[in-house]
């Protein structure tokens, strides 16, 4: 007889609901709104390209685990680089858990 089957959230589950809660609390639909997860207008992401230009587009978070690298010149090598390496948006300070949860939240869009 096989085991019984458990029944409730899975880790990943939960990974995936505290990332949403860190999207919504860190505000990060102003630029990245839903359904289409991005929006119209430029906008100041505190990194400069080779010319010095620092607003920019935002592109759709949908597919997102799918586009490495990252940014409008591929500077973040990994989704987790976009927060702990580059400190995306304008020098946010991020925790691990935060960042970990976060990736797993977007790439479920």
């Amino acid at each position: 007889m096989p085991p019984p089957v458990a029944f409730g959230p899975r880790k990943d589950d939960e990974e995936v609901a505290r990332g949403r809660a860190v999207f919504e609390a860190r505000k990060c639909a102003e630029c990245h709104a839903p359904p289409t997860f991005t929006a119209n207008g430029r906008y100041d992401v505190g990194l400069d390209d080779a010319v010095g230009n620092r607003r920019f587009n935002p592109p759709s978070l949908r597919g997102v685990e799918y586009r490495e690298p990252y940014f409008h010149d591929g500077r973040a090598a990994t989704l987790e680089d976009v927060f702990l390496e580059h400190r995306h948006p304008r020098d946010a300070e991020w925790t691990a858990q935060d960042v970990s949860d976060l990736a797993a939240y977007l790439r479920t869009l």
